[in-house]
């Protein structure tokens, strides 16, 4: 009997989250009459930034099975909880750079005042993708590492992007634009008394 290996891309199963996710946005906001270009914007780069996140970080998923599948990975071997031994330079600056995104877009969304928030923001985000990878090794065998070094640089990566942030917001011309893109302050229109 053959084996049988099915890859679980990512384009079909993050598209359609993807849209999802922007039609229950525009909705709320369209009945809570605050649906405004920008903050359409708004919601389509965090829904595209999460996309390639995932995609990135989970996919492509490769599930095997059948007799001649190969054997489940030892998924402890892919644990890593020493910080900075093993850290290779190349992975740690594309981790930075993978969630410099994440800095400069969470405040738009939630309340992100200080730099600890920030590293908050990065460190929550890290470490569940971080455990959905471990969970990824023990049930399909994905090959992925759980890597503390990842956590350290992806929060070093939210916090850079949300300094960047706060210094464009220190000009002038930029705060308006940035709170008619920011989804976080929202409030519903108060009816005027005619």
């Amino acid at each position: 009997m053959p084996d049988n290996a099915y890859v679980i891309a990512a384009a079909p199963v993050l598209a359609v989250m993807l849209l999802v996710a922007m039609l229950l946005v525009s909705a709320a906001l369209h009945r809570r009459g605050l649906l405004t270009p920008w903050r359409l914007l708004t919601a389509g780069a965090v829904a595209v930034y999460l996309e390639a996140l995932l995609t990135a970080t989970m996919f492509p998923l490769r599930v095997d099975v059948g007799p001649l599948a190969p054997p489940p990975q030892h998924w402890p071997d892919t644990l890593n909880f020493v910080p900075l031994v093993t850290a290779q330079p190349g992975g740690m600056l594309l981790n930075i750079a993978m969630t410099i995104p994440l800095g400069l877009l969470a405040p738009l969304v939630i309340r992100v005042r200080s730099v600890g928030t920030a590293a908050l923001v990065g460190v929550t985000v890290s470490t569940t993708i971080e455990l959905l990878q471990l969970a990824g090794n023990i049930v399909f065998s994905t090959g992925r590492t759980t890597d503390i070094n990842d956590v350290i640089a992806n929060t070093l990566g939210a916090v850079l992007g949300w300094v960047l942030l706060r210094s464009f917001a220190r000009l002038s011309w930029s705060r308006r634009g940035l709170r008619a893109m920011s989804l976080h302050r929202l409030r519903r229109p108060v009816a005027s008394s005619a």
